[in-house]
């Protein structure tokens, strides 16, 4: 175990004898703030070192680019770093997509089964955020596999990436595609490069992310440098997410006042439950444990559910919710959204950009290309039109934005959801059905959601956040992937249990100070459970 300054003095040597290694920290150790601590101390030793910084989203690249605004830093998310890399390799791009088709690795859009494509006529393989394959157009999954196949079989590509960054650092690695870290690190890493790994694998929350690497490390690949500091969370809770891992790792208090000293904040973890089913959450809101809650303050208190179903009433995209969750709820509520839910969303993006005046990124972003002044005038009156307009159901709104060239229905994903043809294209149909005459005004609201500017939030939605006050509500919703009573009782499927323990794990570890655990009609094999891990004092029948 070591502190930040070991584990910064442990990354230091680790890089001096280009050693690749891998920093793990439980929530709040500052992983982040390591990552920029050595970014920081590799410009100051060299202001021309080369270095490659791979975050999971793209707000976690702009948090970091503001941190260490450095010329020569490439950062970026995974996707972005290898399109950047292959982009100009257009013929082995395209051998790639061929090999791949015929070990049916990737697949023909629907539309395109059964025909045969004459790549000749594609003059170049574009990158963006829909799929037509037979057009040469690739999205993010097929960036993925793409990358993959192109530098485990084309030896130059792999030594003219390891060239080309000294340092290559990926943050929240246990997300990252496992394909994607493995080819990192025994495709791209030699002896003249580090690859440096920053993360938690009890945070691994999502199914296609390489979750550990325990087996580079075994194998001495890896050097293993963990951090047991803690600058989030209170004692209290501290103690309890202790009590959920299983990899040694035990954390301590770290947080400093402005004198250094240690800031030892006592805070609180209740566990509460009813016996009697409770038709809302609200109803339990005037007990004393949170009378010094701000539930109107979205900044400092948050209510976590593991699904949209309680969230979207609050919110008023409760007829999107039900269209959803009639149809595959999965499509709503999963790691994934669906492709029209994403379609959908990308126009409300659009408008929310424009009338932020973001133009730049409105023009990265519309189907419209833009290259003079007239087709800025052109993009002006289009999206003024449909600002004018879509306060209309979906249907219109999807329709105009499609007409104006600024989302435009060409993705033959998106095929599937206005004709109802085979059997298997029925349930796409009939969702759309279900979708058309909802107001927009619900995608907006779900937008904003998404957005995290409510108290509400999924799970999943605040990993990586801090919130001093949190409430987290265990409902399995319809989602068997989880199960909270055996993440209690540990009876169950044991991917089942891990899964929820981590989910569990993630949302109780975003508190500062005070959390709350509420549970609906518990087995008293719960309720024993849960003493273990709260404490006698701490469980409240409500």
């Amino acid at each position: 175990m070591a502190s930040t300054v070991e584990a910064f003095e442990q990354i230091k040597n680790c890089l001096a004898n280009f050693q690749d290694f891998v920093l793990n920290g439980g929530a709040g150790s500052g992983k982040t703030h390591s990552l920029v601590e050595v970014i920081n101390h590799l410009y100051n030793t060299n202001k021309n070192a080369r270095i490659a910084c791979i975050t999971y989203t793209n707000v976690a690249a702009d948090e970091i680019k503001k941190r260490v605004p450095y010329d020569n830093l490439w950062v970026s998310t995974i996707h972005d770093f290898l399109w950047n890399n292959i982009k100009s390799f257009q013929k082995n791009i395209k051998e790639s997509i061929i090999a791949l088709l015929n070990e049916g690795k990737i697949s023909l859009n629907s539309s395109a089964q059964g025909t045969a494509i004459n790549w000749n006529t594609i003059e170049k393989i574009e990158y963006r955020e829909y799929r037509k394959l037979q057009d040469g157009t690739i999205s993010h999954d097929d960036i993925l596999k793409i990358s993959v196949y192109m530098i485990k079989t084309y030896p130059l590509l792999s030594k003219i990436i390891a060239d080309k960054f000294q340092y290559i650092f990926i943050d929240e690695y246990q997300d990252a595609d496992k394909n994607v870290i493995e080819v990192f690190l025994n495709n791209i890493s030699n002896n003249r490069n580090v690859i440096g790994l920053f993360g938690d694998f009890m945070q691994s929350i999502y199914v296609a992310g390489i979750g550990d690497v325990k087996n580079y490390i075994q194998i001495g690949k890896l050097a293993n440098i963990t951090k047991d500091d803690n600058y989030r969370c209170s004692i209290a809770v501290i103690n309890l997410i202790n009590k959920l891992r299983n990899d040694g790792i035990k954390q301590e208090p770290a947080k400093k006042d402005e004198h250094q000293n240690i800031l030892n904040k006592t805070g609180s973890a209740y566990f509460l439950y009813s016996k009697t089913p409770l038709t809302s959450v609200s109803s339990f809101k005037n007990h004393d444990i949170f009378k010094e809650w701000n539930f109107t303050n979205p900044e400092k208190t948050k209510e976590l559910y593991l699904t949209h179903r309680l969230i979207a009433t609050q919110n008023k995209f409760a007829n999107l919710f039900t269209a959803y969750s009639t149809f595959g709820q999965e499509y709503l509520t999963g790691d994934d959204k669906d492709v029209l839910l994403k379609h959908l969303l990308r126009i409300q993006e659009i408008i929310a950009l424009y009338n932020n005046r973001k133009y730049n990124e409105v023009i990265k972003l519309v189907d419209l290309k833009v290259t003079n002044l007239r087709d800025k005038a052109t993009l002006k009156t289009n999206i003024d039109t449909l600002v004018e307009n879509y306060n209309s159901n979906i249907a219109n709104v999807l329709q105009m934005a499609d007409s104006f060239k600024l989302a435009k229905i060409d993705d033959d994903n998106l095929a599937k959801y206005f004709s109802k043809g085979i059997e298997e294209k029925n349930k796409y149909f009939d969702l759309w059905n279900a979708l058309k005459n909802i107001h927009f005004k619900e995608i907006v609201n779900f937008y904003n959601y998404d957005l995290d500017s409510s108290i509400y939030s999924t799970q999943h939605g605040v990993k990586g956040a801090e919130f001093e006050n949190v409430l987290v509500v265990l409902d399995n919703g319809k989602w068997n992937h989880y199960n909270f009573e055996s993440l209690f009782t540990g009876q169950g499927n044991e991917g089942t249990v891990n899964r929820t323990k981590k989910i569990f794990y993630v949302a109780c570890s975003r508190t500062e100070n005070n959390l709350v655990v509420y549970y609906n009609q518990p087995s008293q094999s719960v309720i024993n459970s849960a003493v273990r891990l709260f404490g006698a004092d701490n469980i409240v029948e409500v």
